[in-house]
């Protein structure tokens, strides 16, 4: 299929060094790293993290995705949760999509393990599920502590948001092309409604960004980089100085795409921080229940966007 406005010039995620970072926020670098980390939000709603180790500890949960996506159907049906948009789902083909809510319990991961794998056969999966999830929910907790500082939101508030954020891991995959080179969209244009998302794929490319000027900028796989991604819920948060990341994935190569996902929700009412509200900057927001906006779009055959639903 053509695909308009891709991008042919040298256009690229901004990219953070987290390595230093990461486990230090009195660091020299912590600073600049939160003034390059909002620059990047404001700008393209994302960016490309990097840890310097554990990339083979991080990448084995990619191991068992094949089994896992292998058994049939009716069993992946039986992923479900009582929170929308937490449990199996396959919106078209060519995309499907498993989840596992509260995986920073290790009983949680390892009771989704028990549902594909009820004999305790399954290759590790709750041990790397675990160890990943450590990972990425650090690296979400260390993000949002920097956007708080650089706005000046107060730690206590900071460490308020965090305590009231619930974690989704989710695990996607995204069949290949038929043949290469033959293009197709597994995942259409969209924003994330929640408040982050952090993706860490295998080495198949697919994952786009689009940036202001329209055009789509790829995500290149590194064994060691995460794309760090802001929803609608930061949107409200930060009174539209931080913009959602609108993305798709596209597929040209005939290997499987399978991507590792670490969704974030408020498990109350995001509203925007005094500090965030200016002459520049009136406010454009009433305070969102975000369980509430996530089960408005249930149901509908069309996106009910944050604007319409909280906005002032």
């Amino acid at each position: 299929m053509g695909v308009t406005g891709r991008n042919t010039q040298e256009a690229k995620i901004p990219v953070v060094d987290f390595s230093k970072i990461i486990n230090n926020t009195s660091s020299s670098c912590w600073v600049e790293a939160c003034a390059q980390v909002c620059q990047a939000l404001e700008e393209y709603g994302c960016f490309v993290a990097t840890l310097a180790d554990g990339a083979d500890e991080y990448n084995k949960i990619f191991g068992s995705l094949d089994e896992l996506f292998g058994f049939p159907k009716e069993i992946k049906l039986q992923n479900t949760y009582d929170k929308p948009f937490r449990g199996y789902h396959s919106p078209n083909d060519v995309h499907e999509g498993l989840g596992i809510d509260d995986p920073t319990n290790p009983q949680a991961i390892h009771n989704f393990a028990n549902l594909f794998w009820p004999n305790g056969n399954h290759p590790n999966f709750s041990e790397s599920g675990d160890g990943y999830a450590k990972v990425v929910v650090r690296l979400d907790e260390t993000v949002t502590r920097m956007i708080f500082e650089h706005y000046g939101v107060d730690n206590k508030r900071c460490e308020s948001h965090i305590g009231a954020t619930d974690y989704v891991l989710r695990l996607h995959k995204y069949d290949g092309a038929e043949a290469a080179g033959e293009e197709h969209m597994a995942l259409p244009e969209h924003t994330d409604m929640n408040l982050t998302t952090i993706i860490h794929q295998n080495h198949v490319n697919g994952l786009e960004v689009k940036i202001s000027n329209g055009q789509w900028v790829p995500f290149d796989v590194s064994p060691n980089s995460f794309i760090f991604m802001t929803g609608d819920g930061f949107q409200v948060w930060s009174n539209d100085r931080i913009k959602p990341c609108v993305h798709r994935v596209m597929m040209s190569d005939k290997e499987v795409r399978y991507s590792v996902l670490l969704s974030t929700f408020h498990s109350g009412t995001i509203s925007v921080p005094e500090e965030l509200i200016d002459d520049q900057h009136p406010l454009r927001y009433k305070p969102l229940n975000h369980l509430q906006y996530l089960a408005s779009q249930l149901g509908q055959n069309y996106r009910v966007c944050v604007d319409n639903f909280c906005g002032l």
